[in-house]
């Protein structure tokens, strides 16, 4: 993912917190909240991705 400015988390950075919250550490409230807006936009562009006909994605 291309880091959009202070409120996105990169591939790199999401994969450093999943490390930290594996091993039993707390996680900063700024983080979840760029996780959840990461979560948000994915879910936004499959639920646009079923919507489209296939036609549309190939082009």
């Amino acid at each position: 993912m291309r880091n959009d400015g202070p409120n996105s988390i990169t591939d790199a950075e999401l994969n450093e917190v999943l490390a930290l919250v594996g091993r039993g550490r707390a996680i900063p409230a700024v983080i979840v909240a760029a996780i959840i807006r990461r979560l948000d936009a994915a879910e936004a562009g499959a639920a646009l991705s079923d919507r489209l006909p296939r036609s549309a994605l190939a082009a």
